[in-house]
Order: C-alpha cells, then sequence, then structure tokens
C-alpha cells in the first residue's frame, strides 16, 4: 500500500507546489506588467488632453512671439508666465513630472516650468544633440512620442521625456509640448516586493539587454549598466512570455516569470524571480518530511516483521524440541 500510493501521492504534491510557485510569480508579473502600461498610458493622456487645452493653445504663440521680442527676462513676458506659467509649474508638480518645456517650431525652449536654465535653449542644439529630448522634439512635431530612458546630464539621472505637437485652430503645429518623465516613478513600482518573499524580485530591461529599473541586490545604479543577458530575457525579447527555472544575471538558479511590454514604439521585457531554493522551499520540506515518515514506517514494519519472524521461529523451535521429545 505504502510502496504504491506514497509515491504517487507525493508526486502529486510535488507537482501542484511547484504549479502553485509558479502560478504567483505569474500573477506579480501580471500585476507589475499592468502598473507600468497603466503609468504610461496616463502619461499619454496627460500630454495628450493639455497639448489641445486653451492654456497651451492660447499660451503657447504669447510665449513665442514675447520670448522671441521681449526676452524672458522682460516684464512683458513675465506677465504671460504669471497668466500661465503659474498653472503650468502646478500641473508639473501634480502630476509628478520633472518639468514641462514648450518649444517653437525651430526647437528653441521658450518655456520651462521648472528649470529657467532650459530658456533659450535649442533642442537640437547648445549640448543636447544626444539626448532622448532631441528624439521627443523631432518625432513632437507631428505626433505623440514616448522615449525610452536615457542618462540625461543636466539632472544627473535617467529621464525619458513624452511629446505632443500644438496645434492652432487652424491645425498648423505651433510648437511642441514635452513632458520630462522622471525615473524614480518607474523604480517605485518595480521595487515594491510584496508577495516576493526575501529574495524576490521584478526587474525591467530594455531592448539592449541593460537594465530599465534597478536591482534589489546592489545599492548602486544598475539601471542602464547592468547587462541582463539571460535566457528568460532573451525569450522575452522575442516576444514570448513563459516561466522556467534559469540562471540571473547573478548567475543564480531562479524561478523566472517573464514576459514583454509594449509602450509605444518600443519593447521592454519584464521578469519577476525568486531564488529556486526559496520558490520551492514548501516542495523541498514537503520531500524531507516524506523521507521521514515513509521511512519511519519502513523501519517500524521492518522491525515489526523482524519480530514476528523471531516469534514465529522460536515456536518452530520450540515444536520441534517437543517433537523430538516424544519420538524419544
Amino acid at each position: 500500500f505504502f510502496a504504491i500510493l506514497g509515491p504517487l501521492s507525493y508526486k502529486s504534491a510535488i507537482s501542484s507546489l511547484k504549479e502553485q510557485a509558479q502560478n504567483h510569480l505569474i500573477s506579480v508579473r501580471e500585476i507589475k506588467k499592468g502598473q507600468i502600461e497603466s503609468y504610461f498610458s496616463e502619461r499619454k493622456g496627460d500630454v495628450c488632453v493639455l497639448s489641445k487645452s486653451p492654456l497651451i493653445v492660447e499660451g503657447l504663440p504669447k510665449f513665442i512671439e514675447t520670448f522671441h521680442s521681449r526676452g524672458p527676462t522682460s516684464p512683458e513676458y513675465k506677465q504671460i508666465e504669471d497668466t500661465y506659467g503659474n498653472e503650468l509649474a502646478y500641473y508639473v508638480k501634480q502630476y509628478g513630472y520633472h518639468d514641462l518645456i514648450l518649444t517653437d517650431t525651430d526647437g528653441d525652449i521658450v518655456f520651462a516650468a521648472e528649470n529657467k536654465a532650459y530658456l533659450g535653449i535649442n533642442v537640437t542644439q547648445g549640448g543636447m544633440e544626444g539626448s532622448n529630448i532631441v528624439q521627443a522634439f523631432k518625432a513632437g512635431m507631428l505626433r505623440i512620442e514616448l522615449t525610452d530612458f536615457a542618462y540625461y546630464e543636466p539632472f544627473n539621472e535617467l529621464t525619458a521625456f513624452i511629446s505632443a505637437p500644438v496645434r492652432d485652430k487652424a491645425g498648423k503645429t505651433i510648437g511642441v509640448l514635452i513632458f520630462q518623465i522622471p525615473f524614480r516613478q518607474v523604480d517605485r513600482i518595480m521595487s515594491e516586493r510584496a508577495g516576493l518573499g526575501e529574495t524576490g524580485e521584478t526587474y525591467l530591461v530594455g531592448e539592449d539587454m541593460l537594465m530599465r529599473s534597478n536591482s534589489r541586490f546592489t545599492t548602486e545604479v544598475s539601471a542602464l549598466k547592468l547587462q541582463v543577458d539571460t535566457e528568460a530575457a532573451r525569450d522575452a525579447m522575442e516576444g514570448n512570455d513563459g516561466v522556467k527555472i534559469i540562471r540571473d544575471y547573478r548567475n543564480i538558479p531562479v524561478l523566472s516569470a517573464y514576459g514583454i511590454i509594449n509602450i509605444e514604439n518600443f519593447f521592454w521585457a519584464i521578469l519577476c524571480e525568486i531564488d529556486a531554493s526559496e520558490a520551492f522551499k514548501p516542495a523541498i520540506r514537503l520531500r524531507r518530511w516524506a523521507l521521514l515518515i515513509g521511512g519511519s514506517i519502513i523501519g517500524g514494519i521492518a522491525i515489526y516483521g523482524y519480530l514476528i519472524y523471531r516469534r514465529f521461529t522460536n515456536e518452530l523451535t520450540s515444536q520441534d524440541s517437543s517433537l523430538r521429545t516424544q519420538d524419544s
């Protein structure tokens, strides 16, 4: 009974525990994926709505005209800034952006809600040529554009931009609205480890196989520095979802649930991982107990069998002696 039922029950229980661990990681991955997609969807909604609002459509031409004719330090510019700029600066703080920038069609920055040092800089020149703000401006002349995170020297940190064309009532593009998106918002979402135990983490990987969030296993910045060229990351970049045991970027066996996030015009892989030793701890514990209990039962049966055998052989010996006595 134990020889047949025991292994079957153990195999079924182990399979169930492993499936439970996999399903849990998949659930966490999907929650994080939904949060990231929602975050950028909201950013797209912000830039779409604000670029068509009277605040921008009416204010941008006045900023452009006054900036070029009077300069950003003139009383006339200050008056327009008081009329439109204060509300735009409040918008930036309320929704957690680094900055809100308005440019004319040549790329000249005519308004910045936070960093006034931007004023007068042309985004295609002035040391910004290699920045992702150039991509945001050029694409923003035509459509809503979200850039991937990149190192942005003026803020000495990772920054992304989302932009949209600003059009007058006739539909003519008069400039570009650009939001500067802080890295900390995305990293905060990914660093939340509820339900991931002691060794679990979720992180993002870009198409260049570099992290787009920070590793929980280092105090240093790993985003855009730490390469994650693992089996799971490569499979995710091919557009696949999956769960498997792999060696992670630390070369440690982990259970990895991975997938792809399609954010506008670029891809990120999302990986939710936990050390295999922790993920399968219930299964390992069950195996120990199964071996202990099974061994105890087998040992007990062996001892019982041995005692029965001894009793039986003693009875046979006694009977044999009695027969010999009778024969004598």
